[in-house]
């Protein structure tokens, strides 16, 4: 990515990415944004969710994990950065 995801652009650069997977990401954004205030939802968050939606969908096996020792949550369980290698 080339901007921040807060940016205008660094919005227009993920939902243009995230659309190819899920043709109805504009339009979940803009129901997500007209039924929340935006001092409880900005529109970088559902992003982050609708990301974490799709990475939830892809099957293990394009999953790929960062390089590295993950550090451990609370409950031992590691906190890894992980994607879709398509």
């Amino acid at each position: 990515m080339q901007h921040k995801k807060s940016s205008k652009a660094g919005l227009a650069e993920r939902l243009q990415v995230l659309s190819r997977y899920e043709p109805c990401t504009e339009g979940f954004l803009r129901r997500a944004l007209d039924e929340t205030r935006r001092a409880d939802v900005k529109a970088d968050d559902v992003v982050d969710a609708l990301v974490a939606f799709l990475t939830a969908e892809v099957p293990d096996k394009r999953l790929a994990r960062l390089v590295g020792d993950p550090a451990a949550d609370q409950c031992s369980l590691p906190m890894e950065m992980m994607y879709v290698a398509w």
